[in-house]
């Protein structure tokens, strides 16, 4: 029996623990985000109940999503923060700009890669934290329970050439020239939902490719559920191919573990309308309610809140249209000194367009004329070759026959002469032989005389010598 009743106990004990254990897993999990997060700033209550978390910086114009880089992986875009905090209220949640509490996180239970709006130009990349009535559902993506506008000095912007850098805090544009890119830019929330998560899909890879001439590779994201693994390794380490994030289901999300962390409650009612919100820590409340007992019991700091609101606003009026004025003003400089430049440009442009344009057209012409010259003293030569082939031919078979013709008279000629000379050569030549003999003899008599008087003569010399 003992033994029995001993193994029962240690039964109950195992069962317990493990079920205190298990309680103690979801509390630790649930509550991760008021225990990590307090470090780094104050929980307060901003009404009805829904607690926001106020970052203590102490960094001046500071920004949620400025301290990090953005990586192209298998949900889109993600945003590795440098950030301690960052691991959450990056991938969790939504961010707000009051105008007493300043920025302040409103917690929800959805994962993304980054909750951020975006507008781009061809140059430019920019990119906002949503507000709280962004709502995101599979069938249509991110929809809006308010509107609501991100005024221009929420935003971030660098070139595309420097978006995928991971130093991007060099690399913003300065406050002073976010209108000009702001007012030209297109806007634009791209989410939708992908392996049961959901992914950011932003701006086109493509785009950014083009337009800053390098290579995006893409890199794999890995899910961890101790959240010290990413706390202490903060996805720096670029030379892995996965990035690590802390990823927990909405089932195992909750509010619990409250009681450990000191919320701060003020009599300050946030300009967030929150019963336009529909996140995880405002979707138990009561809309109609809140609605029905703002203007009855809250008449009085209402007013209060909204005259000082109101001169804030106007005083923030008057800053920006100070320095939307002063924008024009420059931009208008800048756009005369570019009209000119362009008109410039646009004159030259156009006279070596015409210059370009009359040249080609001279010279297609002279080709024309060229190529029809040679064609038209191809087709003469080809046309006098076949008449003069023609001629040769004709002026060869003349020449043929009356050479032949020619040869026949000859010949007959030959025949006639032939005949009517023979009578007269023999005549002839009895003729000639006569006086051939006569010569001979005359020759002979004179050289016979001459020997005679030779002879004389010698004998008469004798005589005179002796």
């Amino acid at each position: 029996m003992k033994n029995l009743i001993l193994a029962a106990v240690i039964i109950l004990f195992s069962f317990t623990s493990n079920v205190e254990a298990s309680t103690n897993i979801s509390n630790r999990v649930g509550g991760y985000f008021y225990a990590s997060l307090s470090p780094h700033g104050n929980w307060i209550d901003i009404g009805y109940g829904v607690i926001a978390w106020k970052p203590t910086i102490m960094v001046r114009n500071w920004q949620p999503y400025h301290q990090g880089r953005w990586i192209w992986s298998d949900y889109g875009w993600y945003w590795n923060s440098y950030e301690p905090f960052g691991h959450i209220v990056y991938h969790y949640g939504r961010w707000y700009f009051d105008d007493y509490y300043g920025w302040i996180w409103i917690p929800d239970y959805e994962w993304a890669p980054a909750w951020v709006e975006w507008r781009y130009t061809d140059s430019y990349i920019g990119w906002a934290p949503l507000s709280p009535y962004a709502v995101f559902s599979i069938s249509i993506g991110i929809s809006f329970t308010h509107d609501y506008y991100v005024p221009y000095s929420n935003w971030h912007y660098v070139h595309v050439n420097n978006f995928y850098n991971p130093y991007l805090t060099s690399y913003y544009v300065s406050a002073q020239y976010k209108y000009r890119i702001h007012s030209r830019s297109k806007h634009r929330v791209n989410y939708g939902y992908y392996n049961g998560r959901i992914r950011n899909n932003g701006i086109d890879v493509s785009f950014i490719e083009k337009r800053s001439a390098q290579k995006i590779r893409m890199r794999n994201i890995e899910s961890v559920k101790d959240p010290r693994q990413v706390v202490y390794d903060k996805n720096r380490d670029l030379t892995r191919e996965n990035i690590r994030t802390f990823y927990v289901d909405k089932g195992e999300l909750s509010r619990d573990a409250l009681r450990d962390v000191e919320v701060k409650r003020s009599d300050r009612r946030s300009t967030l309308d929150l019963s336009r919100v529909e996140l995880g820590s405002t979707r138990n409340l009561d809309k109609e309610r809140i609605r029905k007992e703002m203007p009855n019991n809250e008449k009085r700091d209402v007013r209060q809140d909204d005259s000082r609101k109101e001169v804030i606003r106007e005083e923030r009026n008057v800053q920006n249209e100070r320095k939307v004025t002063d924008d024009r003003k420059i931009e208008v400089r800048e756009n005369r000194s570019n009209e000119r430049n362009d008109s410039k440009e646009i004159r030259e442009r156009n006279e070596n367009e015409v210059k370009r344009n009359e040249n080609s057209q001279i010279e297609k012409r002279s080709t024309e004329q060229i190529q029809r010259n040679n064609n038209e003293v191809r087709t003469n030569t080809n046309t006098q070759k076949r008449e003069d082939t023609r001629v040769i031919q004709r002026e060869e078979k003349k020449t043929d026959s009356n050479v032949l013709n020619n040869r026949n008279n000859e010949t007959r000629i030959e025949r006639k002469v032939s005949t009517q000379t023979k009578p007269e050569t023999r005549n002839i030549e009895r003729k000639v032989e006569n006086k051939q003999r006569e010569t001979r003899v005359e020759t002979k008599k004179r050289n016979d005389s001459n020997n005679s008087k030779k002879d004389d003569s010698d004998t008469e010399k004798k005589e005179r010598k002796r």
